[in-house]
């Protein structure tokens, strides 16, 4: 009897102890936690208030500033966190105005496994699928295109808030065709790139969409003799209160006083100046990263 006692008492805590896996990672249903899938969820990303932009390009050249690219459709998505969003559609027309402008709504979904596939339906009937998709370094990339990632700026910045920017132009100095035959700046469309803490945003030039366009430079003229110039600063100039487009162009601008870099709700750039005495241009470099002074 007192065997019998004794096994009956040690059989529970036997089976207690051995139902203990011997390895603390193991998964009770028996599978190995590498072999799940992991669960992705892009929404905070897709919906932080930015724009996710595709642009398209069409190579261009004049006799004087040489090749360029233009940017013909700009499509930017919004994302919001119910499922819905906003595009608005830019497209290039050779007009003062220079893009025609498009707003419609569309509803979007995410898978939340790898490889996430995100499905865009815009309200007109379009829709399309990225697979693959992934939002890092300022853009959204997928198997199928890739969306630049770009801020929102309804607003002028800080001039402590700019880290640098660029611009991407061709440029030419020439005179214009008709009297009194100013002397001026042959520009084409031009990309300004501006870096932030918070993110980047480009601007693309407005006027007459994807053509060249001359800048007279500021002069004067006394009793009908010759044109006289001043001194002069080239600025890309974005205007936070523009009636048509409030995030996403700028426009060159020649001064013949310098600017700061904010005023009036318009950010200036410095790209460049224009000597009365010689007559010439000093722009920046192409694409070359420069801070605010």
């Amino acid at each position: 009897m007192k065997k019998l006692l004794t096994l009956l008492f040690f059989m529970p805590l036997f089976m207690a102890c051995s139902s203990t896996p011997d390895d603390p990672t193991e998964d009770p249903t028996g599978q190995n936690p590498e072999d799940k899938e992991e669960t992705v969820d892009i929404t905070n990303d897709l919906c932080d208030g930015s724009r996710f932009i595709k642009r398209e390009f069409k190579d261009y050249s004049t006799p004087l500033s040489g090749p360029y690219k233009a940017v013909m459709t700009q499509r930017e998505y919004s994302f919001s966190n119910d499922g819905t969003g906003k595009l608005v559609t830019y497209v290039a027309e050779s007009t003062p105005r220079g893009y025609t402008q498009s707003t419609t709504s569309f509803s979007w979904s995410a898978t939340d496994k790898k490889p996430v596939s995100l499905k865009v339906s815009v309200e007109d009937g379009e829709s399309f699928t990225l697979t693959d998709v992934e939002i890092a370094e300022g853009k959204l990339t997928s198997e199928d295109e890739d969306l630049s990632k770009e801020m929102t700026i309804d607003k002028v910045l800080e001039k402590s808030d700019v880290k640098s920017y660029s611009v991407d132009m061709a440029w030419s100095k020439s005179t214009a065709s008709m009297p009194p035959y100013m002397i001026c700046l042959e520009v084409s469309p031009v990309r300004l790139n501006v870096k932030t803490d918070d993110g980047n945003v480009t601007y693309i030039t407005r006027e007459y969409g994807y053509q060249a366009v001359e800048i007279a430079m500021p002069c004067y003229q006394e009793n009908w003799g010759p044109m006289e110039y001043w001194d002069s600063y080239i600025y890309a100039c974005v205007d936070t209160e523009s009636a048509y487009y409030p995030y996403s162009f700028c426009d060159i601008v020649a001064e013949k006083e310098e600017k700061p870099f904010s005023e009036d709700g318009k950010m200036y750039f410095y790209i460049g100046s224009f000597s009365k005495d010689t007559q010439s241009f000093s722009m920046i470099e192409k694409n070359k990263e420069y801070e605010l002074e």
